[in-house]
């Protein structure tokens, strides 16, 4: 069950959040994309700058690059919940720098935490998974 409302939810994203936006000669979907997989790729634990930026300024594209580039098993691996979740984060810790206006509003970025946080249970992805959650819902309703 919480495989297909994953897969119907990445395709819905898919769908109806992306622009076509150009950012470096690049659309934001792909840039996206390529972010993700490059950090899936890096040694648990690092954590580059570029990455960093790179994702700031990407937003909710990156949940729906996730949901896009990874496989439900890859999930299973502790080491691959800590990479989506500090992209995650990053995603969101400086919203005024999102460029596309639609990216600002984490709704695949709140269904990939509520997924996050129901896999990771009680440990410290977990833990900052609900932190993010509640932290973006707070923004969103200040609005």
């Amino acid at each position: 069950m919480t495989k297909t409302v994953l897969l119907l939810a990445a395709a819905a994203f898919t769908a109806a959040g992306q622009s076509s936006v150009q950012v470096g000669g690049t659309d934001r979907p792909s840039m996206a994309r390529q972010l993700v997989r490059g950090v899936l790729q890096e040694p648990p634990g690092m954590n580059l700058g570029f990455d960093q930026q790179l994702a700031r300024i990407l937003g909710d594209s990156v949940a729906v690059a996730v949901m896009q580039c990874m496989r439900f098993k890859d999930f299973e691996d502790a080491g691959n919940r800590e990479r989506v979740m500090r992209l995650l984060e990053h995603a969101f810790s400086e919203p005024t720098l999102i460029g596309d206006p639609g990216d600002r509003q984490p709704g695949a970025t709140l269904f990939l935490l509520d997924y996050l946080a129901r896999q990771a249970g009680t440990d410290s992805i977990g833990e900052r998974a609900r932190a993010l959650r509640s932290r973006l819902e707070s923004a969103q309703n200040e609005r």
